[in-house]
């Protein structure tokens, strides 16, 4: 039997020079003989080394480079808003909730400006984050919408730093009495 494994690896810094991956397992099975009248099974452990390769990481680049981008590489970037109430009255709380659909690289510990905290990560069966949820609170003074809400990021697609933006969700305010 035949498989092909990918390794996903990711730098943090620059590196140029030659990679070798060591793979080790082990195989086991079993086996019947005579109409199953002898079974014995088996295993076998193995290790194996790919043939070197040359590698060459650069940084990324810093002409373009927004002042608040704090280190996320992704294939596109989308941000979604939600708020827990839209009808309400001045100094009352919302709580607005960000997802991030990352295809890439998100920090552990990034937390975008003005969140309270990450609520949820989640990932696929490989270990790549596929949605952030973040959590942040907002009095309502008055204004009409809820804040814009941004996150820098690079793209490896086009090759250039891009931003996600979501938020300016309409807020209606009412009185007391007119609830």
């Amino acid at each position: 039997v035949v498989k092909r494994l990918a390794v996903p690896v990711r730098y943090d810094v620059p590196f140029k020079g030659k990679l070798v991956f060591a793979i080790e397992g082990m195989v086991s099975g079993r086996e019947s003989r005579r109409g199953g009248m002898f079974n014995f099974s088996f295993s076998n452990s193995f290790t194996t080394e790919t043939d070197p390769i040359d590698v060459e990481i650069r940084p990324l680049p810093t002409a373009g480079q927004p002042k608040d981008y704090t280190g996320i590489v992704s294939d596109g970037l989308r941000v979604h808003e939600t708020c827990d109430i839209l009808r309400l009255e001045t100094n009352d709380v919302v709580q607005i909730t960000y997802r991030l659909y990352p295809k890439g690289y998100v920090p552990k510990d990034f937390l975008p400006k003005d969140v309270a905290f990450e609520w949820v990560r989640e990932n696929d069966r490989e270990g790549r984050v596929t949605e952030i949820e973040y959590r942040r609170f907002f009095v309502a003074d008055g204004a009409p919408k809820t804040p814009e809400f941004s996150i820098s990021y690079y793209d490896p697609r086009v090759k250039a730093y891009r931003t996600a933006k979501t938020g300016g969700t309409t807020l209606t305010y009412v009185s007391q009495t007119g609830k």
